[in-house]
């Protein structure tokens, strides 16, 4: 091992030859090594056997040389001493003793001043700090100078007249919440200061944006004449919010604020003295546009169907007399439900079938039952009976456990999802992907594969893995939410209908022959799924029929999923997050997050869409990232068909698009040159980046969905298609995927994270850019007028 020396800044080490010595530092004697360790000055330092310091640290006088002997012996009470590469902050100060000069001795002498001149390092400090301040001064300054709608509101506030004729004028020229904003601010100059009245608008913009963000609304209301933070909740606590069933807490409450006694029994007909155990909510949601709104809620404990019906009927003649059309009500297979529906004129005898209603013989209602309860009916009554008889053989839960098991002991799985928690779901009864995942297609082929593999416990399991194929294929087309999907999970149009209600025959055909201990499913005490499946396909096949066919407006397609109760789920969701994720609320609890829920349509972007236009060299450049994205994705695209349709043929000549010349001049053979469809996909997504980015400012809530679905509804509301019919030159089924559209998708979600990543750092770029640089704003657009 080799010895060196423990101070600082001491590199010696013990060689063959060398008059240095090394002592070992005295660990038996503390008092001794207390002094030595003091000496050497290192923070921390804690000696060891193995810690040695060399003989240049002691003096002379440390040492003694015995008579006859040549090598000197360091004395027992010796302390080190001399340590030259010291810091500067160990070493000792040496102390200096000034000279003081007599009075009568330098009468005679003249004065020097020692003027102590700063260190340099001192006055760079005090320039970096002035630089500072300076640099923040005109930050501000530029930015109150850029700031011109805060100018615009001064001047407006300066200078607006007491005239009608700038109402006039204003109203001519725009409407809406800028106008209210401007009206009010002239009005409140000349009113009196006792008090103030606010339109609607005003009433509106002020509880939308308090409740988003209350220092936002604090620092607008210095800009504006608006309400104060007290009059905001005094308004959303007297807001009447009106439809599912939410289960509530059992709980009597005293509102201090109405004087009353709130969580009794309320349907609008007067309060009942017995305590509410649930919410009834009523929405609804439009089949072509992103809306949804609850339109009602009332306190219920177990409501009755007579009851239920009543209020169904009034709500939709009240949506009625407002030119609200109400297609279908939609809700689980609860039995208040069905007998709501069966007073309300429905027949659900299998033999004579009457899915709708009518009120006051002039609105024609559907009942539709939610596709996602009776899957998960579906699921439990399978795995409670075991064992379902059809006319071809037996249907079995037994082979879903068995290939859970088979998969367990193997380790790996076929291509499915299915867990323990599948299994034995009791816990998780609710959930309703646990109900998909086990009637799913995935698993179906996983047990006819390991039957066609002679396994002995998947023999005979060939009407098992029928039933599951039905059921996930019937649920599929109930539950259509993309409007670019194909096969099952597309949406109804009129190219698939007639394909869609050849399926729905056979399935339902197919469903009324189930039987169990030889009586017919239909007939036992676990119909509700044949029956919820039934009654919702024929319904989903007579309003589309109507929606498709009609002659004023005819749609182009329907969302299935529009009919589902799963928007009404999305919102206990939001009213149980309001709580802490609470979910068992009271009622005044419900009623508050309710209130603050801010459920308004999404903003019409599509008019604002066919206002921009993209000019300059914009084509040229998306052209050229439009390669690069093509180039990154068809690593995975491993159909060549579809990358014959996104590439041009002739990779020398692109007169069909001008943004392919910059892409031709730099190309050097390495770069590609997409096809027609993909610049005008490339063009569309940039275009709508502008719309939700740049214009809005919508930098959260699903920003990307948001660019990409818009982007779809825009392609699909144009009347040329990008890619045209039958362009793919392979057959499709309609069970499978289509390319075209996983093209789409691959293109959109590359597209979006380059463009995204880039404007973020375009901003942050901005915020640190010198002064004595000018920020050129990125104008890739402009607006018609």
């Amino acid at each position: 091992m080799v010895i060196s020396c423990s101070s600082y800044d001491c590199t010696n080490r013990r060689q063959k030859g060398s008059s240095i010595q090394f002592h070992q530092f005295p660990l038996n004697r503390p008092n001794i090594l207390k002094k030595w360790v003091h000496a050497m000055k290192r923070k921390n330092f804690t000696p060891t056997k193995y810690s040695y310091l060399c003989s240049e640290h002691f003096g002379p006088n440390d040492y003694q040389i015995r008579p006859g002997a040549d090598i000197k012996l360091l004395l027992e009470y010796a302390v080190p001493s001399i340590f030259k590469g010291f810091p500067t902050h160990l070493q000792k100060k040496k102390n200096c003793r000034r000279q003081l000069v007599r009075i009568n001795e330098s009468s005679n002498k003249s004065i020097q001043c020692n003027i102590e001149i700063p260190k340099e390092k001192h006055l760079r400090n005090k320039i970096k700090i002035l630089q500072q301040r300076l640099k923040r001064r005109d930050t501000k300054i530029k930015s109150l100078k850029d700031n011109k709608y805060c100018s615009l509101i001064i001047n407006i506030k300066k200078n607006i007249p007491s005239s009608d004729k700038v109402t006039m004028m204003l109203e001519e020229q725009f409407g809406g919440l800028p106008l209210a904003l401007i009206v009010h601010e002239r009005k409140a100059k000349t009113a009196k200061k006792k008090g103030t009245r606010y339109y609607t608008e005003m009433k509106e913009f002020a509880k939308t944006l308090y409740f988003y963000s209350p220092r936002a609304y604090k620092y607008v209301r210095t800009l504006f004449l608006l309400p104060h933070h007290s009059t905001i909740r005094s308004w959303i606590s007297s807001m009447k919010c009106e439809p599912g069933e939410f289960s509530q807490n059992l709980q009597l409450i005293w509102e201090s604020d109405k004087g009353k006694y709130a969580g009794n029994v309320e349907i609008g007909f007067g309060e009942s003295s017995e305590l509410a155990t649930e919410v009834l909510v009523i929405m609804i949601v439009s089949l072509t546009k992103q809306f949804k709104c609850p339109v009602g809620f009332f306190y219920v404990n177990k409501i009755d169907s007579s009851i239920l019906s009543t209020l169904l009927s009034t709500a939709i003649m009240k949506l009625h007399e407002i030119s609200i059309k109400v297609w279908n009500v939609t809700c689980d297979g609860a039995s208040a439900n069905v007998q709501c529906f069966k007073k309300l004129g429905c027949n659900f005898d299998i033999n004579s079938l009457n899915t709708k209603f009518s009120i006051q013989n002039s609105l024609e209602v559907y009942a539709t039952f939610d596709a996602c309860h009776m899957l998960k009916l579906a699921r439990s009554a399978l795995a409670d009976k075991r064992l379902f008889q059809s006319d071809n053989g037996d249907i079995k839960w037994s082979y879903i456990y068995l290939l859970n098991t088979f998969q367990n002991d193997l380790g790996l799985k076929f291509a499915n999802k299915l867990t323990a928690q599948h299994i034995n779901y009791r816990n998780s009864v609710m959930k309703f992907k646990l109900a998909a995942q086990t009637l799913s297609s995935g698993v179906a082929d996983a047990i006819d594969y390991l039957c066609q593999k002679d396994e002995s416990s998947f023999q005979n399991s060939e009407e098992t893995v029928y039933f599951i194929r039905q059921i996930d294929r019937l649920f599929d087309i109930l539950n259509s939410r993309i409007p670019f999907s194909k096969g099952y999970k597309s949406p109804i149009h009129p190219g698939n209908i007639n394909t869609i209600k050849s399926v729905f025959s056979d399935t339902t055909n197919y469903l009324k022959t189930q039987k169990f201990n030889g009586i017919p499913l239909i007939l036992s005490g676990r119909k509700m799924f044949l029956i919820g499946f039934i009654v919702t396909v024929m319904s989903t096949l007579e309003i589309a029929y109507k929606l498709l066919g009609r002659a004023q407006s005819p749609l182009k397609y329907i969302l299935t999923y529009k009919m589902s109760q799963d928007h009404l789920e999305l919102f206990f969701g939001c009213i149980r997050s309001r709580g802490g994720s609470n979910n068992n609320p009271n009622c005044i609890q419900c009623i508050i997050k309710s209130d603050n829920l801010d459920e308004t349509e999404i903003d019409n972007y599509l008019d604002v869409l066919s206002s921009i236009e993209l000019i300059g060299y914009t084509n040229e450049i998306l052209d050229y990232i439009a390669g690069y994205i093509f180039k990154s994705i068809c690593i995975k695209v491993v159909c060549p068909y579809c990358i014959d349709l996104s590439l041009k043929d002739d990779q020398t000549e692109h007169s069909y698009v001008k943004g392919t010349n910059f892409t031709s001049f730099v190309n050097r053979g390495k770069l590609k040159i997409v096809s027609l469809a993909v610049s005008n996909i490339i063009q569309e997504l940039e275009k709508s980046f502008q719309v939700v980015i740049v214009i809005n400012k919508k930098l959260h809530n699903n920003v990307k969905q948001n660019i990409v679905m818009l982007t779809k509804t825009n392609i699909l509301n144009k009347s040329t298609l990008f890619f045209s019919p039958n362009s793919h030159p392979v057959n499709v089924d309609i069970g499978s995927p289509s390319h075209e559209y996983s093209l789409f998708t691959a293109l959109s979600q590359s597209f979006v994270n380059i463009r995204m990543r880039h404007y973020a750092k375009e901003i942050n770029s901005k915020q640190i850019k010198s002064l004595s640089l000018k920020i050129i704003p990125n104008n890739l657009y402009i607006i018609k007028k």
